[in-house]
């Protein structure tokens, strides 16, 4: 059997045993909501999660629109070993086509959140406290992805007035939430264009 072949087929098995039912359509949904939202993410650097199961995309659709770094942060939980996000991470980036785009760190270090430009808050990377914020550049962006304005307020964050982002991710459609950069100490609120 053909390499490539091989190795595609073993990332297939490898997601079909984290539940996820057709990984080859999953690639294909990714490609074309990244078109569709013509995300962006070239000479950005990307902190997120690397998780199981149907999680286990976040890193990989930084890498597929572009980042020029992904970190994604993991660590042992009920749902999977820290082998198994990496492996399940790998197998997603076989089939992407994409060859070590993503850096698993499974121990968390605020020294990453110094090099993000965009950092998401989800499970492995939570939480945002103001430590964290403390370390991220003054251009970083944090999306609002389940959090308050007031939880930020709570961290001594400023919240000054809500206005249209400056070229953060270049995107059409931003479903959601906002985001906060600590350069103009501002909330972001983006258009939806959609």
């Amino acid at each position: 059997m053909i390499p490539e072949v091989s190795s595609r087929l073993k990332a297939i098995e490898i997601l079909h045993q984290a539940g996820i039912d057709n990984p080859v359509r999953l690639v294909d949904l990714i490609r074309k909501t990244i078109n569709f939202l013509e995300l962006d993410l070239s000479e950005l650097t990307v902190l997120t999660e690397a998780a199981s199961g149907p999680y286990v995309v976040t890193p990989v659709i930084a890498a597929l629109a572009g980042a020029e770094r992904v970190i994604a942060l993991t660590q042992e939980s009920s749902y999977a070993n820290v082998k198994s996000v990496i492996a399940q991470t790998q197998a997603l980036e076989t089939l992407c086509q994409l060859q070590d785009r993503v850096e698993i760190h499974a121990r968390r270090s605020l020294d990453l959140f110094a090099e993000a430009d965009i950092v998401t808050n989800l499970g492995f990377v939570r939480p945002i406290d103001a430590a964290v914020v403390q370390m991220m550049k003054p251009t970083a962006v944090l999306p609002l992805m389940c959090e308050s304005i007031d939880s930020f307020r709570r961290i001594g964050l400023p919240h000054t007035h809500f206005e249209v982002a400056r070229r953060v991710i270049r995107c059409r459609c931003a479903r959601g939430g906002g985001l906060y950069s600590r350069r103009r100490h501002h909330w972001a609120k983006r258009r939806h264009d959609c």
